[in-house]
Parts: structure tokens; C-alpha cells; sequence
């Protein structure tokens, strides 16, 4: 019997699982046709970086994402909690192999019809183990492993939107200082203005309506100002909790929007859903209700369980009981086919997110790099047209010096080059967001 239940524990009936490609072309839509590449038009490209944060060349920046990728960070404290129970079950599935033992221990008496009293004393143990004839515990322990690999993946992708919040935060603060000092450089020129024409009005060549009307812009700009003060300082706090820190806004940032430069380019579309780990995640789930499928279909037919009861009584001595005993589902029927029918339905529902998801994570590497290619040509027009308005402004300086345009014309032109510039700030930032966000739609893990 031991024999046959070694040799019998060695069958495996459960299927293996789909691979990559098979649960893609199962999940997307017959008629998806996705592209063999994507080309980035840049002359310049690059591989993609595991630590993509570090080509961004910021020191300060580095140690901020070290930082909020601490064991400590709430959302990676919660990922790391899902993977030390997955693990957990994987333990719990393997048990299913193990040997069970249990105890136990009784005492009778009785009177006989001579008046005589007999007793028995004993003591047993109950050793049973169950053999995996079809392969119904096997399959229950990849299932586990497969939740413990979607868990890890699900770790990774938790770590790499934190270093995509803080790089945006730190970006988007750093840009805000660089408006700030863009504000206050415009103060100083209405400041200037206004000096001018008291003077003016004092002497009588103009009237105090021009004052008014330079006042009104000196107002209009220090608003703008206040309003990115207090912007700023709304940005830093939170910058401060993504890093698990107190809101006091005594953050630093170094970073002033620069030019961004190289473009990325993945060739192989298949690849994506290696890198992803959000799609590698729903990946395992996917595996991991199909093994659970196969199990439940195993349960329909017989296991076989083997029991030892060795023990000691005080009538017969020693005893030892070996026992098999073989058991199938007769009345339970229904119950396991409406198990495998809802983990059906159930692996439906992920194939149909998966496919959403990888409909959704193509969606972004396209839609990112078109945005790259667009921003890019879009911030060289704004160059040019900052630059123009700056000539335009300094011409009407001169014409507005010697009578030629009234103040009104002056600045209605500042107000134009102010415009120009504050443009030419938030495209160099959006560049930084648009590729922060290519990175995160292209996938991979962060080592640090």
C-alpha cells in the first residue's frame, strides 16, 4: 500500500498555467493590433534605467526618494505586510503534506455479575497523512506562490509611484521657486516704473492716471506672487508626508527647471508586460485563481489518507493500528462543480482586467512620448517667443522714454513678455512630469 501511494503521489493531473503571451492575446481584443515598436523621434535615446530617478543627475533628489522608500513609509510597511502573509500561505498550503499527529488518553471501569471490577487504562497516538494522488495539494501550494510573486510585483510598483510622487513634487516645487523669482524680477521693474513717473508727475508731464495705472500693475503682479507663495509652500508639505515627515515646510529644494534632454525608446511591446510589475502582479493573480481552479476540479476525485495509531493499554499492552482509508466525493457533487464554475467567473474577471490594463499601459508609453515630442517642440516656440516679447518690451521702454507710445502700450508689451517667460517655466517643468511619467508607464524595478 505504501508503495502504491509513493508511486500513485507522483501523478499530476492539474494543467500547467498560461504563459505571458497566451493570457495577452486570451485578454486583448481580436482585432488589437499593437505596434512591433515605439520610436521616439529624438536623434538621442536611451535604454531604460532601473533607478530611472538617478538620470536626472539630483543629489538632493536621491536621497528624498531614498528616504520615502523607507521600510517605515506607510504604503511600503502595507505591501510588505501582504507579502509576509502570502508567504504565510504558502506555509499553510505545504501543510497539506505534512504528517498530523494527535494524542489522546481514557480510562474505563466496569463491574462484572460476580461482583468483580475490571479497568482499562490507555494512552494512543493518531498519526494520519494524506498522499496528493492527483497532484490536489501540489496545485494549492503553486497557487500560493503564485499570490506571493503578485504580491512582490504589487511591493514594486507601491516603490516605484512613491519615487514618481516625490521626483513630481520636488520638480513641480523647484519650478515654483523659479516663478517666484521670475515675480519678483517683474516687481522690480514696476518699481522702477512707478519711480519714474512720480518723478515725472511732479515736474507736470504726465498725469497721476499713469501712476495709477503702473500701481495697479505692481498690485496685480505681487497677487500672482502671494499665490504662488502660498502654492509653494502647500507643495512643500506635501512633498514632506510623501517623505513620512512632519508638514513644517522647512524642505529644501535645489532643482531650477532646465532643458531635458535624451528621449527613451523601448522596441520590443512584449517586454512592457515583463517591466510592468502592476501587470506582472495581475499576471500572477491570473495564474493563481487557475491553479485554484485545478485544485477544486481535483477535489472530485478520491484522495487517499494513511493512519498509524500505536499506544499502550493496560489490557492488551502495546498496540499498533495502521489504517487506509479512501474516500470520494458522492453527495458533495454539486458543491465543487459551483466552486469551479465561481473560480471561472473569477479568472474571467482578472484575464478582463488584465486586458484593461494592458490596453491602459500601452495607452500611457504612446500617449507619454507623444506628449515628450509635442512639449519638447512646443518649448522651443516659447524660447523664441520669450525672447521676442523681451526685445518687443525693451523697444517700447525706448518709444515710451521719448514720447512716442503712452504707458498703457508699455505695459500691455510687459505684460505679454511676462507671460512669455512664466510659459517658457512651465513647459521646461512639464517636460520633467511628462517623462517622469514615461518612465513609470515603461516599468521596472528600483534597486535601491
Amino acid at each position: 500500500m505504501l508503495l502504491l501511494t509513493v508511486g500513485l503521489t507522483n501523478c499530476k493531473l492539474y494543467k500547467d498555467p498560461p504563459s505571458t503571451e497566451q493570457i495577452a492575446e486570451s485578454a486583448l481584443p481580436p482585432n488589437t493590433l499593437i505596434p512591433d515598436h515605439w520610436t521616439a523621434d529624438a536623434t538621442t535615446t536611451q535604454d531604460v534605467s532601473e533607478d530611472w530617478y538617478r538620470e536626472f543627475d539630483d543629489e538632493r533628489l536621491n536621497g528624498y526618494i531614498t528616504e520615502a522608500l523607507d521600510s517605515a513609509n506607510p504604503g511600503v510597511v502595507y505591501r510588505l505586510a501582504r507579502i509576509r502573509a502570502s508567504e504565510s500561505g504558502v506555509q499553510l498550503a505545504r501543510a497539506g503534506r505534512a504528517v498530523y499527529m494527535d494524542y489522546g488518553a481514557g480510562y474505563a471501569g466496569s463491574y462484572t455479575s460476580d461482583n468483580g471490577y475490571s479497568q482499562n487504562a490507555g494512552v494512543g497516538l493518531a498519526i494520519s497523512w494524506e498522499a496528493d494522488l492527483w497532484g490536489k495539494i501540489a496545485a494549492g501550494i503553486e497557487a500560493a506562490q503564485e499570490n506571493v510573486v503578485a504580491e512582490t510585483h504589487q511591493l514594486a510598483y507601491t516603490r516605484m509611484s512613491i519615487a514618481a510622487d516625490v521626483s513630481a513634487s520636488y520638480f513641480t516645487i523647484g519650478a515654483q521657486y523659479d516663478l517666484l523669482d521670475l515675480g519678483y524680477e517683474f516687481i522690480a521693474l514696476n518699481q522702477d516704473i512707478i519711480e519714474i513717473l512720480k518723478k515725472r508727475e511732479s515736474v507736470g508731464i504726465i498725469d497721476q492716471k499713469e501712476v495709477y495705472m503702473a500701481q495697479a500693475k505692481l498690485n496685480e503682479i505681487n497677487s500672482i506672487v502671494k499665490n504662488t507663495e502660498n502654492t509653494l509652500q502647500e507643495s512643500i508639505r506635501q512633498l514632506e508626508v510623501i517623505l513620512g515627515r512632519y508638514p513644517a515646510k522647512n524642505l529644501e529644494v535645489s532643482w531650477r527647471p532646465d532643458d531635458l534632454h535624451g528621449e527613451v525608446q523601448l522596441s520590443d511591446p512584449y517586454s512592457l508586460l515583463s517591466r510592468r510589475p502592476d501587470v506582472r502582479a495581475l499576471e500572477h493573480q491570473v495564474r493563481q485563481v487557475f491553479y485554484l481552479r485545478e485544485q477544486a476540479e481535483l477535489a472530485k476525485y478520491p484522495s487517499l489518507t494513511l493512519t498509524l495509531t500505536p499506544g499502550l493499554s493496560t489490557a492488551d499492552g502495546l498496540f499498533i493500528t495502521p489504517v487506509a482509508s479512501l474516500l470520494g466525493p458522492i453527495l458533495n457533487g454539486k458543491s465543487i462543480r459551483a466552486q469551479v464554475e465561481q473560480l471561472d467567473a473569477q479568472q474571467q474577471q482578472l484575464v478582463a482586467n488584465y486586458g484593461s490594463l494592458v490596453l491602459q499601459a500601452y495607452n500611457e508609453v504612446e500617449t507619454s512620448l507623444n506628449a515628450a515630442q509635442l512639449l519638447a517642440e512646443r518649448l522651443a516656440f516659447a524660447k523664441e517667443a520669450a525672447e521676442d516679447y523681451k526685445n518687443v518690451y525693451q523697444i517700447a521702454l525706448d518709444q515710451y522714454s521719448v514720447g512716442r507710445i503712452d504707458l498703457f502700450d508699455v505695459l500691455l508689451m510687459q505684460s505679454q513678455y511676462l507671460s512669455a517667460e512664466l510659459d517658457v517655466v512651465n513647459l521646461k517643468l512639464m517636460n520633467y512630469l511628462v517623462r517622469i511619467q514615461l518612465y513609470l508607464s515603461l516599468g521596472g524595478a528600483l534597486t535601491n
